[in-house]
C-alpha cells in the first residue's frame, strides 16, 4: 500500500535504538559481561540477544502506542488521499526529537499509557509537536527585553519577537521535518488540535 515506507521508518527507529551509546547493543554486551555469573547457563551471545530482543520489543510497543493514540494512525492508514499529510506523518514518526521514546526499560505493568487528549487528531502527532514547541517557550520569552510589559500584553511587537525566536530555535534544531514551513491548511489543522 505505501511501498514499505512505514516499515522502513520503523526499522530506522529501531536501528537508532540499537546504536545508542548509552543503551544500545554495546551497552547490552557490557551489562551482560558485567552481570553474568559463572554458573549462568547459555552463551554470552544468547544473553546479549535476549537483552536486545527485549529492548526492541519495548521500543516497538512504545512506538505503536504513540502511533495509535489520538487517532494518529487514521491520518496515515485511513484512506485519506492527502499525500502531503502522509509524507509529513512518516517524517514525524522518523524524528526522534518530536516522537520521543524513552530509552530506559519499562516495567511491563507500567507501560506508557496511550495519550487520548484528542478523540481524533486532524494533524499527525499534534500533542507531541505541542510538547516539543513548548520546550522552547521559556527561552523564547526570555529574549523579550521590556520588563515593564509582559510579552503576552505587548501586542504584535512581542508576538513577532516570540515567533522570530521560535523560528530560530526550530531552524537550529535541524529537524528532519520542516515545522516552520507548513502549508496554511496544515497549520490550521495543527492549531485546531
Amino acid at each position: 500500500e505505501d511501498g514499505g515506507a512505514f516499515r522502513r521508518v520503523l526499522i530506522e527507529r529501531i536501528q537508532k535504538v540499537l546504536m545508542d551509546k548509552k543503551s544500545g547493543a554495546i551497552d547490552s554486551l557490557k551489562q551482560t559481561l558485567k552481570n553474568r555469573r559463572r554458573n549462568d547457563r547459555g552463551s554470552i551471545r544468547g544473553h546479549v540477544m535476549e537483552k536486545l530482543a527485549e529492548k526492541i520489543k519495548d521500543q516497538l510497543v512504545e512506538i505503536l502506542t504513540i502511533i495509535f493514540s489520538n487517532g494518529n494512525s487514521l491520518l496515515y492508514f485511513g484512506g485519506d488521499s492527502d499525500r502531503r499529510l502522509e509524507h509529513l506523518w512518516l517524517q514525524l514518526v522518523s524524528e526522534p526529537r518530536i516522537l520521543r521514546i524513552s530509552q530506559a526499560a519499562h516495567d511491563k505493568k507500567s507501560r506508557v499509557s496511550i495519550d487520548q487528549t484528542l478523540s481524533q487528531a486532524k494533524f499527525p502527532f499534534s500533542s507531541h509537536i505541542n510538547s516539543f514547541l513548548s520546550s522552547y517557550k521559556y527561552e523564547c520569552v526570555s529574549v523579550w527585553k521590556n520588563e515593564k510589559i509582559a510579552v503576552i500584553e505587548s501586542g504584535s511587537e512581542g508576538q513577532q519577537q516570540f515567533m522570530l525566536e521560535l523560528q530560530n530555535h526550530l531552524q537550529a534544531a535541524n529537524l528532519g521535518v520542516q515545522l516552520d514551513n507548513l502549508a496554511e491548511s496544515l497549520v490550521r489543522k495543527l492549531s485546531r488540535d
